[in-house]
């Protein structure tokens, strides 16, 4: 991912100013308009939405029940969907002490999200959520919550199980933590809100090149690893637990949730009737039109055709991206080595 990210930024850059559309005046409108109306009010619905699930833990393991182990999924589908409809953004606070993966670490490498529940679970000393950062990124996340929840016989471990009480205390420590990261990601995109009211040319450039970067990298992550790592080369190559959020059957919202946002952020950009914002849209609505869950999907012919087309029509969103919105924003693209197909 950080060669991905490297190679994305690398590609983008500062031509001078005859190579830009946006004038300086009109670039910071741009940036800060994006800052205030765009990711600020999602980063507020991350915290809320990160803070209800905490709560939603602490609620339940006062009173385990199967009724309550429902309350807990719905609270932790509405934090995969907050944090997917903002994780393009990788600029800002949001990219320091490792928030980032400490949210939602993946791809998974090497079973570690597992390895890292199991050393969880182990542990004798009390698990809180004030001892979770200095543990690994892979045991602090909604990936872990995700396997609370999901996996196999875990509804019944979570009520009735031997270990039930040292879940729930896992449970209450990841989502507390998680509405801190949350908390800390809002104050602190407040602050650089208030840093790119006052900032210099060259510091709102930068900031344009990053939301740019942002922009194309989002596009690049669902096509490459959500749609084409599940896909394989065919049905029978199928990888279908490499779909984030498998488990809980949330691939396909958090794709289509990432995807809205895109769309969102273009149409801000580019005004909504504008060819590129109409692709994006296009994607978006192709994701949240799915048939079935990813994992199924690319187990049939027909699922794996169905992914195929929403796979292309992300490549051609992020194509009419990489024209349109860069020199909205004063930068401009060159050559992507990411390109090859």
């Amino acid at each position: 991912m950080r060669v991905l990210l490297s190679l994305l930024f690398l590609c983008i850059g500062l031509h001078g100013a005859s190579a830009q559309d946006a004038s300086p005046a009109a670039g910071k409108a741009q940036v800060q308009r994006i800052a205030q109306d765009f990711v600020g009010p999602r980063y507020e619905r991350l915290h809320s939405t990160m803070q209800a699930q905490a709560d939603a833990w602490r609620r339940f393991c006062g009173a385990p029940s199967q009724p309550g182990v429902d309350t807990l999924d719905t609270a932790f589908r509405d934090a995969v969907l907050a944090w997917s409809s903002v994780n393009l953004v990788r600029y800002g606070p949001v990219s320091e002490d490792f928030r980032y993966e400490r949210i939602d670490y993946w791809p998974e490498r090497r079973n570690e999200v597992a390895r890292g529940l199991a050393t969880l679970l182990a542990v004798q000393e009390p698990v809180r959520a004030d001892g979770m950062k200095a543990r690994s990124v892979a045991a602090q996340g909604l990936p872990v919550l995700e396997r609370l929840l999901h996996e196999e016989g875990a509804r019944e471990q979570l009520v009735t199980g031997e270990s039930s009480g040292r879940r729930c205390e896992i449970g209450q420590a990841v989502s507390d933590n998680l509405a801190t990261i949350a908390s800390e990601i809002r104050d602190g995109w407040s602050a650089l809100v208030a840093q790119l009211g006052t900032a210099d040319e060259a510091a709102l450039r930068q900031a344009a090149t990053r939301m740019a970067t942002d922009l194309l990298t989002v596009y690049q992550v669902v096509g490459d690893q959500k749609l084409d790592g599940p896909l394989g080369g065919s049905a029978e190559e199928a990888r279908p637990k490499a779909a984030q959020y498998w488990r809980s059957g949330l691939s396909g919202p958090s794709i289509a949730a990432s995807l809205g946002a895109a769309a969102e952020l273009e149409s801000l950009v580019l005004g909504p009737d504008n060819e590129a914002v109409r692709s994006a849209r296009d994607a978006a609505e192709a994701a949240a039109a799915l048939s079935g869950p990813v994992m199924d999907l690319v187990t049939t012919n027909e699922g794996g055709r169905e992914l195929l087309r929403l796979r292309n029509a992300v490549r051609l969103a992020r194509d009419q991206a990489s024209l349109a919105v860069p020199p909205a924003l004063g930068v401009s693209v060159g050559f992507n080595s990411l390109d090859g197909d």
